[in-house]
């Protein structure tokens, strides 16, 4: 379980350099890793999952400035997938869920980062699980599909307060659940979203214009996984 844990913690450190670098058309695969401040190339022991960050004290070593939270928060959230993975039995509806924790990880660490759905990210991992889903023999929900279409074309400003990506996302996802469960996934979104705006605004005491909504999207989608 522990080693699964440190593979899972590795993985979400690269995936936080995935999502941080994407978007803005930097290389990932072979370039060096570096401070975002300073730019000071790291050294290997700077990359090591977690206790790099704590023994540091969350500072850079080389010019001082905080590491951003978000590094570690990728590293142990990744982590914890990886233990929930170790205690499933490995099966196609067990891989099936891990393929799409890890669309949804990725996309939430990209609106963290720049308030983006990345479209590389999400076509790509969208065509992967909806073409893993139909190999399983698994059909999409079509009545609730086409709702969503009615709803968004008839009724817009029920969703202009999401972005584009967000909607796309509730698509995406929303024709993979049951309509009872796709409610429930909504529900604790939201909850979870209002409960977050909460948190920052009157403990850190920000007041945030934008807040980006596939954290809470891919929290909800965890706990209604979880129920059904």
């Amino acid at each position: 379980m522990i080693l699964f844990f440190i593979i899972g913690c590795c993985f979400g450190s690269f995936f936080c350099v995935l999502a941080e670098r994407l978007p803005i058309n930097k290389p990932f695969l072979f370039a060096h890793s570096q401070c975002t401040t300073c730019k000071h190339r790291l050294n290997y022991w700077d990359l090591i999952p977690i206790f790099s960050a704590i023994y540091k004290r969350f500072r850079c070593s080389y010019c001082n400035q905080k590491i951003p939270i978000i590094c570690l928060i990728s590293e142990i959230g990744y982590g914890m997938i990886f233990i929930w993975f170790y205690f499933q039995p490995w099966t196609h509806k067990t891989y099936l869920l891990l393929i799409w924790l890890t669309m949804a990880f990725l996309l939430s660490l990209t609106d963290i980062f720049y308030y983006l759905v990345e479209p590389r990210i999400f076509y790509l991992s969208s065509i992967i699980l909806w073409s893993y889903w139909f190999y399983l023999g698994k059909t999409f929900n079509y009545p609730l599909f086409f709702a969503l279409l009615i709803i968004n074309f008839g009724l817009p400003f029920l969703f202009e307060k999401f972005g584009h990506g967000d909607y796309l996302i509730i698509i995406s996802w929303g024709i993979l659940l049951p309509s009872l469960s796709f409610i429930y996934w909504l529900f604790f979104s939201s909850l979870f979203g209002l409960i977050g705006y909460l948190l920052i605004h009157f403990f850190f005491n920000k007041k945030m214009i934008e807040l980006p909504f596939v954290p809470f999207l891919s929290l909800g989608l965890f706990c209604t996984l979880w129920l059904i």
